[in-house]
């Protein structure tokens, strides 16, 4: 509790004062809840001095101390709202026991018409322009005035579109707009959704309950279909094929190794007793490359008689069996249902992609954090978005029109945009990601020192206990977003934009796209063919025309006949 002197003041009154109100200096104050006593010698000055609006005006428990020519105590406060919402000076009885001289007189406004400034967020609060009081038409924030504050203290309210339809902005003369600057300039009681920043808590004040929760998100579509060739190689990825490369290597040089082991070591026999020929135990390095290969492809080949032959080929047909059982399964789900393009999941994988980028500046504070942020994925992030201002429709059109589209912007905001403009199928081609950033908590914005901070803190909180913020934002979207569009629509014989999917969604047929790969590989196949054959014909022909000059130059006894290849 702290004691203010205007002017001099006895000792003896200052001794009474000190012994019964205040025994201790308290250097840390809250206007808005320490009790305070304001002492005047003269009775007369007291209650200009209780009236006042300088700082004692902003004290929520106050008292108003003076004496009077007989020496008694002549003690008054200020009910702020108890003549009709207006200030009337209210005085206390020492003889009254256990009286309460800080009483709350903020529990009953008494009608008192409180201002309210909003920004330009359709989601939180839209008005009724044709009434004046109570004027809130539909929003989240609507049901906590009229069904729970209004009510909890008998006040009425006039809400109004702020100067600058921002939050709050400072410009570099100090001057401020939005929300902070109509409660720092006297136009506003009181302000909602207006994040707590740091750099506006040095002109206003806020409550420590809050009310709503928002943060930023990443959105995108479900991305489009991935019609590749190389389909055909994504059910392994290249460290796989680096092995299944190396494991058909090592098994040809294997079975070279053992055919060689063989042929120059032993004289193997048939049951018969026969001994194998020198020429037929030494199988040529193509052989095995053939036999190798085409094992992948399931084709049928000579299976050499060797024991260890016989063995190792039964272990590598198993081996094969597996890598192209998984090798079909996997290139039949990727032919049938292709990828979909890759889709930014965190805010650095948004930085370093080539997507697009649109930014949607609902308030001010969002949009300032990013620009004072150093880190460097923000930087780049403000290098390359595009400020959308108070529009997020128009960034969800820019979504689902353009592919490597992606939009940053509060989840509640679109929410709203889903429910209230989107049909069923276009709101499923929204795709958030799972990180998000700037999650703030709002509460009410309010004047400094306000006296209404602790009366609306200790409502607000109670909001919390049984998650009626969450209730009325459901409430919302339902009954005043959803059903009046659903009604439009059906009015309007659009009954098709309530369908969960589109036409164009259920198509999931076959089409040449999809199987591509298959005749790219035919066409490189027979590009390949052709030139062997054109390599072949080419060798053949040369080889004639030496023939051919040859037996020109020969005598006819040693004539040459060129060979077939």
């Amino acid at each position: 509790m702290a004691v203010v002197m205007i002017e001099d003041i006895r000792t003896e009154f200052l001794e009474q004062i000190r012994t019964t109100f205040s025994p201790t200096y308290k250097p840390f104050i809250t206007t808005h809840s320490d009790p305070w006593v304001w002492a005047t010698p003269s009775p007369s000055l007291l209650d200009r001095l209780l009236l006042t609006d300088t700082l004692p005006g902003r004290t929520k428990y106050k008292l108003g101390l003076s004496s009077k020519p007989s020496g008694e105590l002549y003690i008054k406060s200020v009910c702020y709202f108890c003549n009709n919402g207006n200030p009337q000076l209210v005085e206390h009885s020492l003889a009254e026991p256990n009286h309460d001289f800080f009483r709350d007189y903020f529990r009953n406004l008494n009608g008192k018409l409180l201002r309210i400034s909003f920004p330009a967020i359709q989601w939180i609060i839209e008005i009724d322009p044709r009434v004046s009081v109570n004027n809130a038409k539909r929003g989240k924030w609507k049901p906590l005035f009229d069904d729970f504050l209004v009510k909890s203290f008998n006040f009425t309210y006039y809400m109004f579109l702020t100067t600058g339809k921002g939050s709050g902005k400072q410009f570099p003369n100090g001057t401020w707009t939005g929300v902070v600057g109509d409660l720092l300039y006297g136009k506003a009681d009181v302000g909602i959704a207006t994040a707590n920043a740091p750099d506006r808590i040095h002109h206003i004040t806020f409550t420590n309950s809050f009310f709503d929760k928002n943060e930023l998100s990443i959105f995108t579509t479900s991305g489009v279909r991935i019609f590749s060739p190389l389909a055909l190689l994504w059910s392994f990825d290249t460290l796989s094929w680096m092995f299944i490369g190396i494991a058909t290597v090592i098994v040809i040089l294997t079975f070279s190794f053992i055919s060689w082991f063989y042929g120059y070591h032993f004289d193997v026999k048939e049951p018969g007793g026969l001994v194998i020929a020198k020429e037929e135990k030494n199988i040529p390095l193509t052989n095995h490359t053939f036999f190798v290969l085409t094992s992948y492809l399931n084709q049928a080949s000579a299976i050499p008689k060797f024991a260890a032959f016989r063995c190792f080929v039964a272990f590598w047909l198993f081996f094969t069996l597996i890598i192209t059982t998984i090798y079909r399964s996997k290139m039949v789900g990727f032919l049938a249902f292709p990828l979909y393009e890759s889709l930014p999941q965190t805010y650095r994988d948004l930085a370093y992609s080539n997507f697009t980028l649109g930014f949607v500046m609902e308030g001010d504070s969002a949009l300032n954090t990013f620009k004072a942020s150093r880190d460097h994925v923000y930087v780049k992030l403000i290098k390359k978005m595009e400020i959308i201002p108070l529009n997020a429709l128009n960034c969800v059109e820019r979504i689902l029109k353009r592919a490597g589209y992606a939009c940053i912007s509060y989840t509640q905001s679109m929410e709203y945009v889903k429910t209230k403009n989107l049909s069923c199928s276009e709101s499923r081609k929204l795709i958030r990601a799972k990180e998000t950033t700037y999650s703030i908590f709002v509460g009410l914005a309010l004047t400094g020192g306000s006296i209404y901070k602790e009366g609306f803190d200790r409502m607000i909180a109670r909001t919390r206990s049984f998650h009626l913020p969450e209730v009325w934002k459901v409430f919302n979207l339902y009954h005043n977003v959803y059903l009046p569009k659903r009604a439009w629509w059906l009015e309007t014989n659009n009954s098709e934009k309530l369908r969960q999917t589109s036409k164009a969604d259920e198509n999931d047929d076959l089409t040449l796209r999809h199987i591509s790969g298959a005749f790219y590989v035919l066409a490189g196949c027979l590009a390949l063919c052709l030139v062997f054959f054109t390599m072949e014909v080419i060798t053949y022909w040369l080889k004639a025309y030496k023939v051919t000059k040859m037996n020109h130059a020969a005598p006819v006894s040693k004539i040459v006949t060129p060979c077939p290849i």
